[in-house]
């Protein structure tokens, strides 16, 4: 996977059992996606990297478990607890369903109203449970908070930097 775009997708939180399968945190509604997967690259925090090739993935809560086959043990897992893992980017995009995006891709687009009106640009996408977040930054530097959702983010147009935004009366403070 090196020298190639890649996306993070999840990270290692810890151990389940004694057969070395690790915990993993993935971004919200992702865990189909993590399931697809044939490999991924793990960082640790000395800059080195390793592919970690997937064996099986289970849906366990709201996390992951993982069996690496480079793992046989919990001391195995724990030397890369709270490691991020990544994956190329095509695989990753590959993962996607209609309607969905990656984090990285929704960054910086361009926020306008329903009249072509420019409210200001995606800082951030929090993931709160029910649905993600998008966190816009007006050109006065004010921040407001809108529910991805069909009704309110009717239209991504990423080629373009651009999402359209319908704000029902009280969403958006100018």
């Amino acid at each position: 996977m090196p020298n190639k775009a890649s996306y993070t997708v999840g990270k290692i939180s810890g151990f389940h059992g004694i057969q070395g399968v690790a915990k993993i945190k993935v971004n919200q509604g992702r865990q189909e996606g993590f399931m697809l997967l044939d490999s991924v690259k793990v960082e640790t925090p000395d800059g080195k990297s390793k592919i970690l090739h997937i064996e099986w993935v289970r849906i366990h809560k709201t996390d992951l478990l993982v069996k690496f086959k480079e793992f046989q043990n919990p001391n195995d897992v724990n030397d890369f607890k709270g490691c991020m893992l990544h994956a190329e980017e095509s695989v990753v995009k590959e993962t996607l369903k209609p309607g969905e995006y990656l984090v990285e891709d929704l960054l910086g687009l361009i926020a306008f109203d329903m009249d072509d009106n420019r409210l200001g640009v995606v800082k951030d996408v929090i993931g709160s449970g029910a649905q993600d977040i998008l966190k816009i930054q007006n050109e006065r530097g004010q921040e407001f908070l809108v529910p991805f959702v069909d009704e309110l983010v009717p239209k991504v147009i990423v080629k373009e930097g651009r999402v359209i935004i319908n704000p029902i009366e009280g969403l958006i403070e100018q």
